[in-house]
């Protein structure tokens, strides 16, 4: 059962990170102003941040219960902490960003928005990955 979650939380850590350079990637070319790649980019917001992203918070506090890390292991927490601000991002800046508009400000907010969710992203795999032994 362990590998099972080890590997879920891992592949389902790299599919986040695949979707989130793939919405980064469709706004920095521009895409975001096609009605088509708006939508695309709502979907993959709602399956990376809101779908799988729980699912792997879910399995992440499984594997740290399974494998007996300490309740005080600070980059297990500074990884879960992280994942507030990725909501709070998602919902603040790229979702009202994608309401149709063609306002410049709307077109800055979203790219500053998955800008920071990529960031976000890299900064725990880099503390997942650094530490997990």
């Amino acid at each position: 059962m362990y590998n099972a979650f080890h590997h879920t939380h891992k592949d389902l850590g790299y599919l986040v990170l695949a979707l989130l350079v793939l919405q980064f990637l469709i706004v920095l070319s521009g895409g975001s102003n096609k009605p088509v790649l708006r939508r695309a980019l709502d979907l993959i917001q709602t399956v990376a941040v809101r779908v799988v992203g729980p699912i792997i918070l879910l399995a992440g506090f499984y594997l740290w219960h399974k494998v007996g890390l300490s309740v005080g292991t600070w980059w297990i927490w500074v990884s879960f902490l992280l994942w507030g601000p990725m909501e709070i991002v998602g919902k603040r800046m790229v979702r009202p960003a994608l309401e149709p508009s063609d306002s410049e400000e709307k077109s800055g907010k979203l790219l500053l928005g998955v800008t920071l969710q990529l960031v976000i992203i890299i900064s725990i795999f880099g503390l997942m990955t650094a530490n997990a032994g």
